[in-house]
């Protein structure tokens, strides 16, 4: 009797365990299209194209090319998926550091950078290529800039190197002599994440004059 009432429960069981395991490939591939979606921020790019075809509507006169407005659609999708794509490799290390951003694909390591170049941009000319390298390349020295502090101190020259090993710098920070003997002047850059506790201790190491301006760009 127990014998078939445990054959019975296989019998119960199986059909359930087997549409699991067939439910795993479509489960990944919703989550794959699930991120393809957030890369292009799909509501935002909808939205673009909704209004640029209102406003064609509207603005059209005479008899309304489909042929047109298909291409306005597609065209309008694709370029504002592609800008969106583009943000999020860019920012994807500051995407990682809020919580509004931190489950987007390439800031929660879902996907590779490369696959989201592709995904948006399957090939690219050279011309292309160098084009999106300066763009990119200009973007990042904005950012760098923004998350950067230049700071201009005076220090005593026999707590120097203290003040030295205290600065993080881009490789080491640039020392002037001053114009008043037993002093220095010290440049360097400090990222503002960081920059009220090294200020402290660089007051405790004697540390004086200590001028602080915004940076522009930061070209590394």
């Amino acid at each position: 009797m127990k014998h078939s009432i445990s054959k019975h429960k296989e019998t119960v069981l199986n059909p359930v365990a087997d549409s699991v395991s067939l439910d795993k490939p479509f489960a990944a591939l919703r989550l794959r299209i699930q991120d393809l979606l957030l890369l292009v921020k799909f509501r935002l790019s909808a939205t673009v194209v909704f209004s640029s075809v209102i406003a064609y509507l509207i603005a059209a006169t005479g008899t309304i090319s489909f042929t047109s407005l298909a291409i306005l659609a597609a065209g309008g999708f694709l370029t504002t998926g592609a800008a969106n794509t583009l943000n999020q490799v860019l920012e994807k290390d500051y995407d990682r550091l809020m919580k509004r951003t931190a489950n987007r694909p390439l800031a929660a390591g879902r996907m590779k950078t490369s696959e989201a170049v592709l995904a948006v941009a399957p090939v690219l000319s050279e011309e292309k290529q160098a084009i999106l390298d300066k763009i990119q390349f200009r973007i990042q020295s904005v950012l760098k800039g923004r998350e950067s502090k230049y700071v201009l101190l005076n220090a005593p020259n026999e707590n120097l190197e203290e003040i030295i090993k205290v600065l993080p710098g881009m490789k080491s920070p640039t020392v002037l002599p001053l114009a008043e003997k037993g002093w220095s002047s010290v440049h360097t850059v400090i990222n503002k994440n960081q920059f009220w506790e090294i200020i402290d201790e660089l007051k405790l190491k004697g540390a004086q004059g200590i001028l602080v301006c915004p940076i522009e760009k930061m070209v590394i």
